[in-house]
């Protein structure tokens, strides 16, 4: 990585857009590796990854040419969701790959401490932005007054099992303190209602049409097409393209099951370091015990029509996950069933592991495996025990934050 470094800036200082590109990828291929291998073992490897980063994307600016240097050199192993979009060998258009890149540095970047976001990042993300959105303006009319529906559509809704359903509490009966004693330190999953409201989340009101998104309709963000066991890609759009074609159409359909072809998602994005002042829409709940922290990549947005699907899947992190609009089906399984689950894991050597089952919770897990089972709705948040299996499918378009920690 330091080798790479050195060619990289001397690739840059002599102007060779395309050299530096190449060495930039070197970089971010050593970053990654270490990865396979265990932790990152100091933060100049972090620093080193975003500097990569920023320079693909500000090269390829300077030059188009240079977005696909030395790309075939360090095409990330197939299918590996956790590559950097500028080494990973996609069908994009040179469009979707630079809006991945500067999506990656946002992304990447947001790990860092307070004071240490090298000043040109915002900048170089916010070109990209212009450019990809100037490129792929579209002609539909935005659906304003578009309501994401406040009720279960008439079909295709699970039947939660009473013996099988989650723990629910009411955040007026649940203080911080009985949450850690009943819930953390046993691994229990629970449904806290109502607490959303008692603290006066303003998105609750904010997300219950789509015109937010019009507001903020240029913002770029990362879009995965159908489900999770029926994909159609990944790419980029911009909210107000991704609520025009997507979420307005699933608003009135108010189909529980939609073809896969009408499903779209944004995913685990991190959405309030681009619109900074969303934040003044919502408070972290006291259940986070305060150890919020950028290093988990704490705080995460999730849209998406009816239909989405996750794989069935466990994260290194506690999760408090809080539904703001719609409603979404979800299960839980300890770490007892994962004999039941073949279970496929990423970057086993470091502490940010990832791990998924192929397996698909509601048609093909083995019975054995014991699972509990809730439908979120507005308002409620989800607390998820560290290493637990879950699988979420969203009954109507959905709003929902999550919060690691």
């Amino acid at each position: 990585a330091a080798a790479a470094l050195d060619a990289l800036a001397r690739e840059a200082e002599r102007g060779d857009w395309c050299a530096g590109a190449r060495e930039a990828r070197r970089v971010l291929n050593a970053c990654s590796s270490q990865l396979n291998f265990g932790n990152w073992p100091s933060d100049a490897f972090l620093d080193a990854h975003v500097m990569a980063l920023g320079c693909v994307a500000a090269f390829a600016l300077a030059a188009p040419e240079a977005l696909d240097a030395g790309l075939d050199a360090v095409c990330a192993r197939e299918n590996d969701p956790m590559a950097s979009a500028a080494c990973r060998n996609e069908d994009w258009d040179s469009d979707v790959r630079l809006a991945r890149v500067a999506l990656d540095l946002l992304t990447a970047s947001a790990l860092l401490r307070v004071g240490k976001v090298p000043s040109w990042c915002g900048g170089i993300i916010r070109c990209v932005e212009s450019d990809f959105v100037a490129r792929t303006k579209n002609a539909l009319e935005f659906p304003f007054g578009s309501r994401i529906p406040d009720e279960l559509p008439a079909k295709d809704v699970p039947c939660v099992d009473a013996t099988r359903a989650m723990m629910v509490e009411r955040a007026a009966d649940l203080e911080p303190t009985r949450f850690y004693e009943a819930y953390v330190a046993t691994d229990t999953p629970v449904v806290i209602t109502g607490h959303l409201e008692r603290e006066g989340w303003q998105a609750l009101e904010l997300f219950k049409t789509l015109d937010i998104f019009y507001k903020y309709g240029d913002t770029i963000v990362p879009v995965e097409y159908g489900t999770a066991f029926e994909s159609h890609g990944v790419g980029v759009t911009s909210l107000s393209r991704f609520a025009q074609s997507f979420l307005a159409p699933s608003n009135d359909a108010h189909d529980g099951a939609p073809s896969s072809t009408n499903v779209a998602y944004v995913s685990q994005h991190q959405l309030f370091h681009q619109i900074p002042e969303l934040c003044e829409t919502f408070t972290v709940p006291p259940y986070a015990l305060g150890r919020v922290s950028p290093e988990t990549s704490a705080i995460n947005i999730w849209l998406g029509t009816s239909g989405t699907r996750t794989s069935l899947h466990r994260d290194p992190y506690l999760n408090l996950l809080c539904q703001v609009a719609g409603f979404k089906y979800v299960r839980v399984y300890d770490d007892a069933q994962t004999q039941y689950l073949a279970p496929d894991v990423l970057r086993a050597g470091n502490k940010n592991t990832f791990t998924r089952s192929p397996l698909d919770p509601e048609r093909s897990v083995p019975t054995a495996a014991v699972f509990v089972e809730h439908i979120l709705r507005p308002g409620d948040v989800l607390y998820i025990p560290k290493n637990h299996w879950h699988y979420v499918r969203s009954l109507t378009t959905s709003v929902s934050m999550n919060f690691w920690f």
